[in-house]
């Protein structure tokens, strides 16, 4: 076997977080992180293992940073440090703080709050979609952007709520 096909072989495997995240353009590796080969004690293989099990709001909220902004949101890695040092976001993948998250990457002034499954977005405002299946959450955004592509939770549940996120300033 090819040492090629070997490592694209591998990165299939590896990335397989991001081949399922159309129109997402973040930064894979570590690299601009100089002599980073951990964040927060986890090895990058680890983070993303917590990234494909838990981080559907996280790469949503990196999803909506690139709407407003049109812009690169820069290395997921990056991001879950800074966000996790920070105590924005914790070492699972779970989302303390999305407003000061989405504040980071677009520079903007953001209000979050929840609301009803059937809200609908006015000017100025882009939605997260919190749907259940089976006592299992996942998170979609109100345009179609589906972390993992094909949600079973998705397919299967229903929207039980929204978290609004309002561009301030």
């Amino acid at each position: 076997m090819s040492v090629d096909k070997i490592f694209f072989g591998f990165l299939k495997k590896f990335a397989f977080f991001l081949v399922d995240i159309p129109n997402l353009v973040c930064y894979v590796g570590m690299s601009e992180v100089q002599g980073m080969s951990e964040v927060q004690g986890m090895s990058e293989q680890k983070i993303a293992k917590t990234f494909g099990e838990y981080g559907c709001y996280f790469f949503c909220i990196l999803y909506l940073a690139q709407k407003i902004t049109h812009g690169y949101c820069g290395s997921v890695f990056y991001l879950y440090d800074v966000f996790t040092r920070n105590g924005w976001l914790g070492s699972d993948c779970y989302v303390n703080d999305p407003g000061k998250m989405l504040e980071y990457l677009t520079g903007k002034k953001i209000n979050v709050r929840k609301e009803l499954p059937d809200y609908t977005a006015r000017n100025n405002e882009f939605v997260i979609l919190v749907w259940e299946y089976n006592c299992l959450q996942h998170f979609t955004t109100a345009d179609g952007y589906d972390p993992i592509g094909d949600s079973n939770t998705v397919r299967l549940g229903k929207v039980v709520g929204t978290r609004v996120f309002e561009v301030v300033g």
